[in-house]
């Protein structure tokens, strides 16, 4: 562009005031360094708009030579930790200062997660408590390493915690998933926290659709509990959500009840530039090189492995639907991109081949990936390794993350390539909401590091949804708490939280009946202010199953006891006792308690065995590589019963034996094994995994804190307090057992921090406490390198 343009462009801005076309033009000069050229008018451009964030670009001399230049406005523009603000964000701060409650949405790329750290950093003598609510794990992890960070650096004085626990007497900061701020709403009122964040508001609604089979997994739930418990608060609150401009009615209702300012920005801080890759035409045209085998119809692991190849110097995430296609490509790749070998990265892929080799002849695909320089990042890995991949690909070690929605919802990094391969999230046919195909295409460019983002469509599909919804730039977001005539039936848990002025007649009195039993079994729905994450349907029909079977009260009582036992075997006892008794009070209620997806693990087979308590055994073993192990034996032996008891060894492929895999309820066996009924190692590591973070962290902990929290009730309300300890019961504990996987209390700050199972298990094993190691009062040989290296970063922030 030559100057003469450039000021044409300057000159419409100011007669319109449309910014879009003028920033697009800024991001190409610093995404070329043509910007050195213009660089008067590109000062010019950043003090009109207003936009002085865009110094980040700028290198030292220039950024000097700048604030000289414009000294008195830029300024009144500078922050705290953010050098910087454009005038979005400085707006943005003085509204939160006007409005005491705000529902904020604005795309990735405006810098909210910041924004929101800087308002803190600004008022933090204003609150004494905080909570912030965010929907993963990882972003759990994330937001805690920062918010620790600045907390020492700017002396803020809050004792800074994951776990649902306030500390009186001192000022808290904690960060919470919505599962967990169900827990602490059991005993703390929103009341005491003086400030409430609740990042990416829009999984109020599921990802999938309105109507959800398995409500376990079905976090859209909990998320409408949760945001209609803190908007009661009369303190300050903030609601954080991606591209949610469009005001529905079910939304405005929640908004107007609570009192909630809705705050919109549209301008997006980075250019992202959409291009069709389907053929070889396609790929021709766009990086005018010929190239053969990409064609429309070849596999996906064949567009990227030659995509990659032309774009292996540059920053890139590949978008994929679920891990088999991540290890597919990964198979795929014919070239090893140059990876920039540190110590750090050496140490690690030390510490993966020790840790995760089960079969000599076999190597993981992650570390397959990591020795091409390639991430990949899919929900079911152990959370420490996701964050040393990321850490990896941040630090320009590793150039390509393979990723699926996980990443895209749960981290908070960039590239300057998106290549979007599918339209399809998991393992079977569910699509992308548009939220999602948003989020996944705005990990495109990073706004002070990639000013253009360009996104590489694998397919005409894929194309054309992207570029319908970055024109509209407008998504709906329905709160289903507040629309009536739902053309879905709601289920028990939805119908407790919903006003009855939003229910059917059929649902009011279902509603009205929940009350009369309440009422006749004694209780108040003050008694059950328990087990948040459950319905008073479930709670009644656990009650009604302890005073039905009131001899089964002590054997209740000794296997919740026994859940934190130290020993394996006795809390594998107490799984299996306590959940056959769910299963019967389901049954008596005529309720469907262990509902789930084809494709997940059932809770119990069709001989009514218990299949979660088997598998937890196994993961009990020890060590990770031991529980695979373990896995893998179980497994197989348990596959080649069932063809050997249905005279199926002549089989050679998998629909030959699917049928009856099916009728023995065992269907989800055949996962682990290929088409051709040969043993799939990839899966082993995968659904181990997953078995892990889905069933062991996530079901079992939800299902005991249900059962305990409930006959606790039972106890205290049936006079039996006496002969039974209630102080026993602690339901925190036995979530954050099966959560963390580890019931040592010492290690709480090493579990926030997402130290491993495994390495809490060798400090414990070798007897070293908190306070050795932080006296550094241990041995470094009981330890491998990389895990010395963690352990000396958590002691850097102790």
């Amino acid at each position: 562009m030559n100057k003469i343009e450039l000021v044409n462009k300057i000159n419409n801005y100011v007669f319109s005031g449309e910014e879009a076309e003028l920033l697009d033009e800024l991001n190409e000069l610093f995404d070329t360094g043509e910007y050195k050229v213009h660089l008067n008018l590109v000062f010019n451009i950043i003090s009109i708009t207003q936009m002085y964030g865009f110094l980040a670009y700028l290198n030292d001399e220039e950024k000097a030579y700048f604030t000289k230049w414009d000294i008195l406005r830029s300024q009144s523009y500078s922050g705290k930790k953010m050098d910087y603000y454009n005038s979005g964000q400085l707006s943005l701060l003085f509204e939160l200062d006007t409005y005491k409650k705000v529902f904020f949405s604005a795309p990735t790329s405006f810098g909210k997660t910041s924004l929101i750290i800087e308002y803190i950093i600004s008022n933090y003598e204003q609150f004494k408590n905080l909570l912030f609510i965010v929907p993963t794990n990882s972003l759990l992890e994330e937001l805690y390493l920062k918010i620790i960070n600045i907390n020492t650096q700017y002396n803020l004085g809050y004792y800074v915690s994951t776990q649902p626990y306030i500390q009186e007497k001192r000022k808290n900061f904690l960060i919470v998933t919505p599962e967990r701020f169900l827990i602490l709403n059991e005993e703390i009122e929103v009341q005491r926290f003086d400030l409430i964040i609740m990042d990416e508001t829009y999984k109020i609604v599921d990802s999938r659709n309105e109507k959800i089979s398995d409500f376990i997994d079905a976090r859209a739930f909990r998320f409408r509990k949760v945001a209609d418990i803190i908007g009661n608060t009369s303190n300050r609150l903030i609601l954080l959500s991606p591209f949610t401009y469009l005001l529905t009615e079910s939304m405005n209702k929640y908004l107007t009840k609570h009192s909630i300012k809705k705050l919109d920005r549209k301008i997006e801080y980075v250019k992202r530039e959409l291009y069709k890759i389907e053929c070889s035409s396609d790929f021709r045209d766009h990086f005018k090189i010929k190239v053969v085998g990409y064609g429309k119809q070849v596999s996906i692991s064949q567009k990227v492995n030659l995509l990659l190849r032309v774009l292996q110097d540059e920053k890139n995430i590949v978008y994929v639907p679920q891990y088999a296609k991540a290890y597919d490509i990964v198979d795929q790749l014919d070239w090893t991109r140059k990876v920039v070998v540190t110590e750090r990265y050496l140490k690690f892929l030390e510490h993966l081949e020790k840790n995760y080799t089960v079969d000599d002849k076999y190597e993981w695909k992650i570390i397959s990936a990591l020795k091409k320089g390639v991430g990949i990042y899919i929900s079911p890995l152990p959370r420490y390794i996701k964050r040393e991949i990321v850490n990896l690909y941040e630090a320009n070690v590793l150039g390509t993350l393979i990723v699926t929605t996980a990443f895209t919802e749960g981290v908070n990094t960039n590239a300057s390539n998106l290549i979007f391969t599918s339209l399809i999230n998991g393992p079977t046919t569910n699509s992308l909401s548009d939220i999602d195909v948003l989020n996944v295409s705005g990990r495109a460019g990073r706004f002070a590091k990639n000013s253009v983002g360009k996104v590489y469509c694998t397919s005409e599909v894929v194309y054309n949804r992207v570029f319908q919804l970055q024109e509209e730039a407008e998504v709906k977001l329905e709160n289903y708490n507040y629309c009536n005539n739902s053309s879905v039936p709601r289920n028990d848990y939805e119908i407790d939280m919903i006003e009855e002025q939003y229910l059917s007649d059929d649902e009011i009195e279902i509603k009205e009946n929940l009350k009369n039993e309440v009422a006749e079994l004694g209780l108040s729905y003050r008694d059950l202010n328990i087990s948040l994450n459950v319905s008073t349907k479930w709670k009644i029909a656990l009650y009604r199953y302890f005073m039905n079977n009131y001899t089964e009260v002590q054997k209740a009582y000794t296997a919740a006891v026994e859940l934190v036992s130290q020993q394996p075997n006795k809390r594998i006892e107490s799984l299996d006792i306590i959940f056959k008794m769910l299963k019967k009070s389901f049954i008596n209620a005529d309720i469907e308690g262990f509902s789930c997806a084809p494709y997940e693990i059932r809770a119990f087979d069709s001989k009514g065995e218990f299949i979660w308590g088997r598998l937890y055994k196994v993961y009990c073993a020890g060590s990770i590589s031991k529980v695979i192990s373990n896995n893998m034996i179980f497994i197989v032996n348990r596959y080649e019963e069932i063809i050997k008891k249905n005279d199926l060894s002549m089989c050679t492929d998998k629909s030959q034996v699917e049928e009856c895999f099916r009728n023995e309820g065992m269907s989800w066996i055949l996962r682990y094994y290929k088409k051709n009924l040969t043993v799939n190692f990839d899966a082993f590591y995968s659904e181990t995994f997953k078995f892990i973070s889905s069933i062991v962290q996530y079901k079992i902990p939800f299902y005991t804190s249900y059962f305990v929290s409930v006959l606790k009730l039972f106890i205290l309300k049936n006079g039996i307090k006496d002969e039974l300890d209630v102080s026993k019961l602690d339901t925190k504990k036995i979530i954050l057992l099966f959560e963390e996987g580890s019931i040592y209390d010492d290690y709480s700050k090493l579990i926030d921090y997402g130290i491993s199972n495994d390495l809490i298990m060798k400090l414990n094993d070798a007897k070293i406490t908190l306070e050795k190691l932080k006296a550094y009062d241990f041995s470094a040989k009981d330890f491998d390198e990389y895990e010395l290296l963690i352990l000396e970063e958590f002691l850097k922030i102790v």
